[in-house]
């Protein structure tokens, strides 16, 4: 083989072959791409976050609400009767309905004692200015608390 055909064809290589490095398209294009992959990432991110918010807010009002129906339940089989008709307890008349329900139930003493022939009226309503349950009791002869919830 000739040495300068060799030597030719090395030249040739050199100046008009492929250079090392990337050209600018090459580089917008890899920018581009990870661009999209890191933005896919982001709201596959965001998304795992407000559904385990939305979760612990949930369970949060399932926590909340567990008193307040314990209390409704303990009055429902404490009591004697739904109460029928209006019963007013400080100047507010209140009836068994839609968003409200009169319990007659059974007076109690300081001690936890049921006191014979009276009953307490227990009034369970909805405040929709407060956004709250309201558990009113008109105690007639009994020490049973009120309450919010």
């Amino acid at each position: 083989m000739d040495l300068k055909r060799v030597f030719a064809k090395t030249r040739k290589r050199s100046r008009g072959g492929a250079r090392p490095g990337m050209t600018l398209i090459e580089l917008l294009i890899v920018v581009a791409l990870s661009a999209v992959i890191m933005i896919a990432l982001l709201s596959l991110y965001m998304a795992g976050q407000r559904y385990f918010f939305n979760q612990n807010s949930r369970a949060d009002t399932i926590e909340e609400s567990r008193m307040p129906m314990t209390w409704i339940s303990r009055d429902i089989r404490d009591a004697n009767q739904v109460h029928e008709g209006a019963v007013v307890i400080n100047g507010q008349s209140y009836a068994t309905g839609a968003n409200c329900l009169v319990l007659d139930v059974p007076s109690i003493d300081a001690s936890g004692l049921i006191v014979d022939g009276s009953a307490d009226y227990v009034v369970y309503t909805y405040s929709a200015a407060l956004h709250q349950l309201l558990r009113i009791v008109s105690p007639n002869g009994g020490v049973r608390p009120s309450g919010r919830r």
